[in-house]
């Protein structure tokens, strides 16, 4: 029998409550005439279709309204996006600006294998966040309804889970986020093994999700109770991690057909001198590291605390226990590094978990608190720290991010307008100055002897990659110091 995503609870209407929950309540119901009548009409939408149809058209909408939200900075040039395609084109690529990439191999390893032009690796992480989606969705129906399941998805797509992946390509954390999605959903122990190689060689912060990913599934498997069938998933995991050390040892002795070698990235000894041995946040005050671990997750931080709160015993409090613990370390674990909220945006099965035990407590007060940190998120802005620097900036909405790339575009030509008149005008005169560079990184310009890539160049980039047949990376599409 399929229930109303929305009713009136007389349990809800008549306990006593503070005036923190008092207003709580208010905004609840609010939401509720919000969402009511369009849940109603996705679940008889859902009834009728099969659920992997649907599970990707909850996956494009998902990734839909987070792009529109948090849309990427065409106008901004990242050092990132140019050791990626050079991964793309040689996985074992050395002559990169951040050399901790040289172990996350994954993502290029799959674009180099496909043959895929550098948009198409571009593209993985898009992807990757619609399927990310459509699998979190048929894990939380399973578990739950398509109501909750719905709502789950669109509150994750309004945090870091999709907004860092959003904002800046070059940056395919939604793969590892994928990987993580596919072992809560699929109870596998020969899955948990692939999805922890694929995952761990994509980025090494999948290790975080797993404690999360074995409660997920405590009470299908019994992690207490059938001890035998517990300690085969976390197998699974520990098979997953033996080869990703094997290849990461190999990758960084080098020799044979695992390339160079790969040194001790500087930024291993900087955040030892600079974070763990003086017990303070890598490049960053306390007050900008707490409002990071607000920011990965934002709103949606409501959904363990109300199910914290509701659920006061049973097994179900043992579990949201434990994961608070996990919790707790990891946002610990993130004091050594500089993208915090990135960081902690990796163990968002606590969010998935928290969300199917409060439905497990009371389905419409789940309803009610999903559906208002979804209006919360999308009625207050968002921010993320840059460049490994304690300044905040916005993330823009799309029809603001392209309004900002035309400007830019259009100041970028006059620029370029006016160095052509200069050398028509004193075509013989000898070169004094230098050429003027284009407004917000534009340009393909050096950075330290090491690549440096433009959004919107990389237009002329693909198109001569095109003609001369090679494969994804050219030499035009990236500028390096002059030499002498």
């Amino acid at each position: 029998m399929r229930l109303r995503p929305f009713s009136a609870s007389r349990s809800w209407q008549s306990a006593p409550f503070s005036s923190v929950f008092s207003l709580a309540s208010k905004m609840l119901l609010i939401t509720e005439r919000i969402f009511g009548n369009w849940l109603c009409v996705f679940d008889l939408f859902a009834e009728r279709r099969s659920r992997w149809f649907v599970a990707i058209l909850v996956g494009i909408s998902a990734w839909s309204l987070s792009i529109f939200l948090y849309a990427p900075r065409l106008w901004k040039g990242y050092a990132r996006l140019s050791d990626f395609l050079a991964m793309c084109a040689n996985p074992l690529e050395r002559q990169l600006s951040e050399p901790i990439l040289e172990y996350r191999i994954m993502t290029p390893l799959v674009a180099w294998m496909l043959h895929l032009p550098a948009w198409g690796a571009i593209g993985i992480q898009y992807v990757a966040l619609i399927a990310t989606f459509s699998i979190l969705y048929l894990a939380m129906q399973r578990r739950t309804n398509r109501i909750i399941a719905l709502l789950t998805c669109f509150a994750l797509s309004l945090t870091y889970v999709s907004q860092f992946t959003n904002i800046h390509p070059g940056y395919p954390d939604s793969v590892t986020h994928l990987c993580i999605a596919v072992a809560l959903f699929c109870p596998l122990s020969w899955v948990f093994a692939l999805a922890t190689i694929f995952g761990t060689l994509n980025d090494e912060r999948f290790v975080v999700a797993i404690p999360l990913i074995l409660l997920w599934h405590v009470k299908d498997r019994g992690l207490f109770i059938e001890l035998r069938e517990s300690l085969r998933l976390a197998g699974g995991f520990l098979v997953g991690l033996i080869v990703v050390y094997i290849v990461r040892h190999a990758l960084t002795v080098g020799g044979g057909w695992l390339g160079k070698g790969i040194a001790t990235p500087e930024v291993y000894h900087q955040i030892v001198a600079n974070s763990v041995l003086s017990l303070h946040p890598f490049n960053s005050t306390w007050p900008n590291f707490a409002v990071s671990v607000f920011l990965s997750f934002r709103w949606v931080w409501l959904v363990p605390l109300f199910a914290l709160v509701r659920i006061r015993q049973g097994t179900a409090r043992c579990i949201l226990g434990a994961g608070c613990g996990f919790v707790l370390l990891t946002v610990m674990s993130t004091v050594v590094v500089w993208d915090v909220a990135r960081s902690i945006a990796f163990i968002f099965p606590f969010i998935v978990m928290s969300a199917w035990q409060l439905a497990q407590r009371d389905q419409l007060f789940c309803n009610r608190v999903l559906a208002a940190v979804i209006v919360l998120a999308v009625l207050t802005p968002s921010l993320e720290f840059y460049d490994r620097v304690n300044r905040p900036r916005p993330m823009y909405p799309l029809p603001l991010a392209l309004g900002i790339t035309w400007i830019n575009e259009h100041l970028w030509n006059l620029d370029r307008g006016s160095e052509s008149r200069e050398k028509t005008q004193a075509p013989l005169q000898p070169r004094t100055t230098t050429a003027p560079q284009p407004s917000l990184d534009r340009a393909l310009r050096p950075n330290h002897d090491k690549w440096r890539v433009g959004y919107l160049d990389l237009t002329t980039a693909f198109r001569e990659y095109a003609k001369s047949g090679q494969r994804l990376f050219l030499p035009q599409m990236v500028t390096r110091a002059e030499e002498g």
